[in-house]
């Protein structure tokens, strides 16, 4: 026959010791939580840096974007002109020739 006492003694015991265990799984699982908030907060920072980063730098990239279209236009409008210059100078020597031969003529 089973001792009552020895039973209660023993499931008691028992009954300590699952909870002493369930315990310590729920303090690692807290641990565990709390290393996971850290690894978000981390990620969330890191993700809004980052995103501000981009942000930043969409916006530098638009601004070098114009600057290069107005460099261009800037360029064609030089190129442009520089024919014009061009065919200016060659009238010019043309006209200069033409005067120094009106002028040798008359020698």
């Amino acid at each position: 026959m089973k001792d009552p006492d020895a039973e209660l003694a023993r499931a008691r015991r028992e009954a300590a010791e699952a909870l002493e265990e369930a315990q310590a799984r729920l303090a690692e699982a807290e641990d565990a939580h709390r290393a996971v908030e850290r690894r978000i907060d981390a990620a969330e920072t890191s993700r809004t840096e980052l995103a501000d980063e981009v942000e930043r730098l969409e916006a530098e990239l638009t601004r070098a974007r114009r600057r290069l279209d107005d460099a261009s236009g800037e360029l064609r409008d030089a190129t442009a002109e520089r024919s014009r210059a061009e065919r200016a100078l060659e009238r010019a020597r043309d006209a200069v020739d033409e005067a120094e031969q009106r002028r040798d003529r008359f020698r």
